[in-house]
């Protein structure tokens, strides 16, 4: 342990190194200044707060670079030629000539760099226009305009691309004047201390990096080269996205996407909406059936609060659907795929790319609300929940390992009739777990309390998998084939694995399931205000 006795001496003794390290990473003297002494201060506080540190040396970098970093993070969007956090839209742009004879004879690379200094309105008619073939009235209606301005903006549009076109010599990519958005980023396993996939992708240069790595490894200039963005700024980017192991490097200084991505199109969203509709009225509404006829229901080691079965129902079914085993046999393992990260998770990061003008089914309105399945377990109890729109819980995904092996436990003690403190009753009074006064109190939450129960339920399951096997294989081919097709060699062993659970812990398939038990009215909506808040919990002891 190195001990130190002035501050001011270690301060003073790496200012000029400091100031080196951040002048080579910045534009200006000034901004190089600016950050030099923001690491100065921070040193200091830090150093004024704690009695000693393994290593000065190692620990004064290592601020240096997290500081710089989180620099590079929250500027980068202004180092694209455009305001990318600003553009709400991603559209499919096919490599086709320019129509009409509006700019027959230009680049069309530079065309596109000049495209990203028009206005923002200009830019989306461009694009609609010129590179998706959409004319002046489906224009009009995409952006809610008259047609008359469509017209007004392509004819200013027109003049103002060919002002300059002649010094424009670059070779840039679509991304920078169209860079993409993630819509949805998810996690497949479990997070570490710094949280799930949305932490590391908060700013559009991250997002635009994995993106332009995502089927063949390129070097850091390319990237830069591809993005219009200074290799400063992509380097530090990558480097941070390498470490939580985001990007893997390839020889030659290369780097490659190490997550999966979606781009959504009509044709994915029509089969994916098809398939899960047919799967659902079989899968989900046999399992309601199924268990409401079954004297599992009524077994003393199934407990439910007031005898509601419709509480009961709302977790027991899609439990079982992500819970049983499929009818296929599951050949790649999780731990053969998942990455190890350097925070202490170890999960599988995907994220979907936006696109505002496509039509999603109504269904999609209640998926940025959606999480999960989530589970965790401590001294053989499961804590199993989703979070939805119809909950009035509110979970947060980066603090949810932690928060609910705290609730597990208190739950375990409450269950066993430890005594709790008036903070820990109030603290699961809140959370919902528990309902009622002290003395008038009880269980608020579904409890399987043994495993010869859980498994009898989950072979029912099984069961009705099995039951639907051939059909559940055909509907899902096409889309399998799909979803193959547009994923690169490198990641196609993690897309087969997503692949094998489509009708188990997906997700969007058990909310399509919840969907149909609503709508065919198995399932009514819970208007109890108490249960709302454990509503999808399940505690299972003895597992």
């Amino acid at each position: 342990m190195e001990r130190y006795e002035d501050i001011n001496e270690i301060i003073n003794r790496y200012l000029k190194p400091i100031f080196s390290f951040t002048l080579k990473r910045t534009k200006t003297i000034q901004d190089a200044e600016d950050l030099a002494q923001e690491i100065a201060i921070k040193i200091y506080k830090n150093l004024k707060n704690i009695e000693s540190v393994y290593n000065v040396d190692s620990y004064i970098w290592r601020i240096a670079h997290n500081t710089i970093a989180n620099y590079y993070r929250s500027n980068s969007k202004i180092f694209l030629g455009v305001n990318i956090d600003d553009i709400s839209e991603k559209i499919k742009c096919e490599k086709t000539d320019i129509e009409e004879n509006h700019i027959k004879n230009e680049s069309i690379n530079k065309l596109k760099d000049k495209i990203a200094y028009l206005s923002k309105l200009q830019r989306q008619i461009v694009i609609l226009y010129y590179y998706e073939g959409k004319n002046q009235e489906e224009i009009s209606q995409l952006l809610d305009i008259p047609k008359g301005t469509v017209k007004w903006h392509l004819f200013d549009a027109k003049k103002e691309l060919k002002k300059g076109m002649e010094n424009m010599d670059n070779k840039v990519s679509e991304l920078k004047f169209n860079p993409i958005k993630f819509s949805f980023m998810g996690v497949n396993g479990s997070i570490g201390k710094e949280g799930g996939t949305s932490n590391f992708f908060k700013s559009s240069l991250a997002q635009n990096i994995v993106y332009s790595i995502y089927v063949e490894g390129k070097t850091i200039n390319e990237i830069a080269e591809l993005l219009s963005v200074s290799p400063v700024y992509v380097e530090s980017e990558v480097e941070y996205l390498e470490e939580y192991s985001f990007l893997t490097r390839l020889p030659g200084n290369r780097y490659i996407s190490n997550m999966l991505l979606d781009e959504v199109t009509e044709e994915k969203l029509y089969l994916i909406d098809t398939m899960y509709k047919n799967a659902s009225k079989l899968i989900a509404n046999d399992i309601f059936d199924e268990v409401m006829k079954s004297e599992i229901i009524k077994s003393e080691n199934l407990y439910y609060p007031e005898e509601d079965k419709n509480f009961l129902m709302w977790t027991l079914v899609l439990y079982i659907i992500s819970q049983s085993k499929s009818s296929e046999d599951n050949p790649i393992k999780f731990e053969d795929i998942a990455t190890i990260r350097k925070d202490g998770g170890c999960y599988i990061a995907s994220a979907s790319i936006d696109n505002p003008f496509l039509k999603k089914p109504d269904i999609y309105k209640y998926a940025d609300n959606w999480f999960g399945p989530l589970w965790n377990e401590y001294d053989n109890t499961i804590l199993w929940q989703i979070n939805s729109n119809w909950c009035t819980r509110n979970i947060n995904l980066d603090t949810y390992a932690d928060i609910s092996q705290r609730d597990i436990k208190l739950i375990n003690r409450y269950i066993n009739k430890d005594n709790l403190s008036s903070e820990e009753f109030s603290y699961l009074a809140e959370k919902g777990y528990i309902r009622g006064s002290i003395g008038k109190d009880d269980l608020n939450i579904v409890w399987i309390k043994d495993s010869d129960t859980r498994d009898a339920l989950l072979y029912i399951g099984y069961k009705i998998k099995l039951k639907y096997k051939d059909y559940l294989s055909n509907i899902k081919s096409e889309y399998i084939t799909i979803a193959l097709k547009n994923t690169p060699k490198h990641l196609r062993k993690v897309r087969e694995f997503e692949l094998q659970d489509i009708f188990k812990c997906n997700g969007l398939f058990l909310l399509y399931s919840l969907m149909e038990l609503l709508e065919s009215g198995r399932l009514q909506e819970v208007e109890d205000e108490h249960k709302k808040k454990s509503l999808n919990t399940l505690l299972i002891t003895n597992s």
